[in-house]
């Protein structure tokens, strides 16, 4: 790659729509104080006579701004409903997940927050009077949790739309264990509305409500951790496979593309950030994974070719000293990926150790997959396959995790090999099959990853792009960046992705000593 001269590549991507796997994210920043009514897809309750919530300027407590409901004589509510969720067993995963950040003035606040069905008038809720928490379809639901007051608290909730189970996380502590449902005896397979509910009785003091998400996840994910930074240093994992962790980081947050573009999740899923020095776990599985014979590993990072850090194991004990499935996948100062893996059946602690190809981290985004297709081994690095190699009798079998297994992230289990301050971890996640490529996770912004010839001399000056299949492209100028830059699109510059990577030409009618950046629109 020839350096860039007079001219600064920006990635940015456009808007925030969700997809299909992440129905609602709202924070609430983008709005200006006032009901939430006028904010698309919000509304008050439809089935009740309540006020309606009411965004507001939180500021300390959760900056900028957050979700108020005020006490009322008729109550007051927040109702999302712009998203129909039904499970397929083809299309995706069982679990469906809710998340908020809840603040209480006073813990005998009366409220509800979680999903809803419409039709049928189902209510998966987390529910909170005199001081105590209960979550489930009805009333008074599961568990007996203390409620915490006068700071934000995180609150998520897990259903499995096969198995008609749930579990509740609140303040990242696993207080629910998956359960079968309360008296409830349905299983519900659709929601389309998430709903945040005060009572009219109760205390007049401050309930406020931010961070706000529903999700779904493809069908073959076991195991899934987004790596956003957070105050709190608690990580969870997406589908409630893993007891949440605390961890030791330093949160580099979403910035300017012109100083630093991050991974930023998966296509339209949002992630606010990526995690530096990342070291988490061990943490302990909740629920079993089926048997099979393929899986795919994927990681997307950053780190210097020095380092030496296991990026992601799963298995027994200290990995090495339990026989058991064990899946390890590494980067090695030797400037190779490693792997370290042990099959079901593999009687003894023996573990495949393998240095599967040399490769030096180049200091930008990177996805790596190790992916095994019944008794071969392959590896990718940024979409492209590197290297395949069969597999010893100790890896090629089948592999299957239990409640008695762990896993950890920037780090081995044993407690070794572990980030620096120099790595930067994005994603990580384990699926049951052996993926294709336009399966992988992909990014949620353009990611520049080959510029050809000189940016003053060459015209067109041809730029390689990893994007998203379907989404659509532009390329724009400006003549500075700051507080004075002037943004317009480049003529003739628009594209839809027809693959994993695709290529944009900077025309002669840029500038040479202007700033470009590629946009997604979509």
């Amino acid at each position: 790659m020839k350096p860039i001269v007079h001219m600064l590549i920006v990635l940015l991507a456009g808007g925030h729509a969700a997809h299909a796997a992440e129905h609602l994210w709202d924070d609430f920043d983008a709005y200006s104080p006032g009901s939430i009514a006028d904010q698309p897809g919000w509304a008050a309750a439809p089935w009740l006579n309540t006020q309606t919530a009411m965004v507001v300027a939180a500021n300390s407590y959760s900056p900028s701004n957050a979700l108020a409901l005020p006490q009322h004589i008729n109550g007051s509510s927040a109702v999302h409903a712009d998203f129909i969720s039904t499970y397929s067993p083809e299309t995706e995963h069982p679990v469906i997940r809710f998340s908020a950040r809840i603040f209480m003035g006073n813990t005998n606040i009366p409220f509800e927050v979680g999903l809803r069905n419409s039709a049928a008038g189902a209510f998966l809720a987390f529910r909170g009077a005199n001081g105590t928490g209960t979550f489930g379809f009805n009333t008074p639901g599961a568990g007996a949790i203390p409620l915490i007051s006068n700071r934000h608290v995180d609150v998520t909730g897990y259903y499995n739309r096969s198995h008609n189970t749930y579990r509740l996380d609140y303040d990242n502590t696993y207080v629910v264990p998956w359960t079968l449902s309360d008296s409830d005896p349905t299983t519900h397979t659709q929601f389309n509305q998430f709903a945040i509910l005060r009572d009219s009785t109760g205390p007049a003091d401050a309930l406020w409500i931010d961070n706000v998400s529903v999700a779904t996840f493809p069908p073959h994910v076991w195991a899934w951790w987004r790596c956003s930074p957070d105050p709190i240093q608690a990580f969870n994992e997406q589908l409630g496979m893993f007891q949440p962790s605390f961890y030791w980081y330093y949160g580099d947050e979403a910035r300017r593309g012109a100083a630093d573009p991050i991974w930023d999740g998966s296509a339209d899923s949002r992630n606010e950030g990526a995690v530096r020095l990342l070291i988490a776990g061990p943490m302990d599985c909740v629920v079993p994974t089926p048997v099979t014979t393929n899986w795919t590993v994927e990681a997307v990072f950053r780190m210097r070719p020095d380092s030496n850090v296991t990026i992601f194991e799963w298995g027994k004990g200290l990995g090495f000293s339990d026989p058991g499935s064990r899946i390890a996948l590494e980067y090695q100062s030797s400037q190779n990926i490693a792997y370290r893996l042990r099959d079901r059946e593999e009687p003894t602690t023996d573990s495949e150790f393998t240095l599967m190809a040399p490769y030096s981290p180049n200091g930008r985004w990177q996805h790596v997959a190790l992916v095994k297709s019944n008794t071969t081994i392959h590896l990718y690095l940024d979409y492209q396959h590197i290297a395949s190699r069969g597999l010893s009798s100790s890896a090629d079998g089948t592999y299957a995790f239990g409640t008695d297994t762990r896993a950890s992230i920037g780090m081995s289990l044993n407690g070794g090999n572990t980030s620096t301050e120099s790595t930067v971890i994005d994603e990580v996640r384990l699926s049951g099959k052996a993926l294709d490529v336009f399966e992988f996770l992909q990014p949620g912004q353009p990611m520049i990853v080959d510029i050809r010839g000189n940016a003053l001399n060459n015209d067109p000056w041809p730029l390689t792009a990893k994007c998203i299949l379907g989404k659509t492209y532009h390329l724009e100028t400006s003549p500075v960046l700051g507080p004075s830059e002037n943004w317009q699109p480049i003529a003739g510059s628009g594209f839809t992705a027809a693959s994993p990577f695709d290529f944009i030409n900077v025309p002669n009618t840029v500038p040479r000593t202007h700033f470009v950046r590629l946009v997604r629109e979509d």
